[in-house]
């Protein structure tokens, strides 16, 4: 208090470490995530960077945790409020990645948390077509029985039509598919556009 009033006169200088902070970059978020610190991650959220920026190539700090399987630091970014389903062109969203790479548990954390089990992302296809691709059967259950449609396809690369049964990754996510009403060439009427 004596402070603030020898500063309204002129007579109190603020320490410099205080007046020269900058606000954390994306970066360095991605930095801590990538090295597992939660503790580093909730410093630089508390000194106002923001968890859901992005860096190109690894997307935002949810993105790549969720890539690398890592549920304690899932759980601590959502904590701090980073969107479940925000995406990052060329990267997906955290669902999408986390069922590319087979990480269940992040997965079954992400839906928990709302993240939609048919979002598509510009650049992109479903968490179930990445799941499928990747060979992830236990990853295809789960999202099938939270709701992923298993006709849902979309037109990607060069007018290319991708559907979670044209890009199973085995025999055994192909069957169970199949036995989920998967059909050869998708449902037309779900078909969304990975170039949004």
């Amino acid at each position: 208090m004596a402070c603030a009033l020898l500063i309204g006169a002129g007579g109190c200088q603020q320490d410099a470490p205080f007046a020269a902070q900058s606000t954390p970059s994306a970066a360095e978020v991605l930095a801590a995530v990538d090295s597992g610190d939660i503790k580093a991650v909730r410093t630089l959220v508390a000194k106002g960077a923001n968890p859901d920026a992005a860096v190109p190539g690894d997307g935002t700090a949810l993105i790549l945790a969720s890539k690398q399987g890592k549920l304690a630091m899932v759980d601590t970014l959502l904590e701090l409020g980073a969107g479940v389903e925000v995406p990052s062109h060329g990267d997906g969203n955290p669902l999408i990645m986390a069922a590319k790479a087979g990480h269940d548990d992040v997965v079954a954390r992400l839906v928990e948390a709302g993240a939609d089990p048919n979002a598509v992302v510009a650049g992109d296809e479903t968490p179930l077509i990445n799941a499928a691709r990747g060979g992830h059967l236990g990853t295809v259950e789960y999202l099938v029985e939270h709701g992923a449609d298993v006709n849902l396809g979309v037109t990607a690369d060069f007018g290319q039509w991708r559907s979670p049964l044209n890009q199973a990754g085995s025999e055994a996510i192909k069957s169970y598919l199949i036995r989920q009403g998967a059909s050869a060439d998708g449902d037309a009427d779900s078909e969304r556009s990975a170039k949004r």
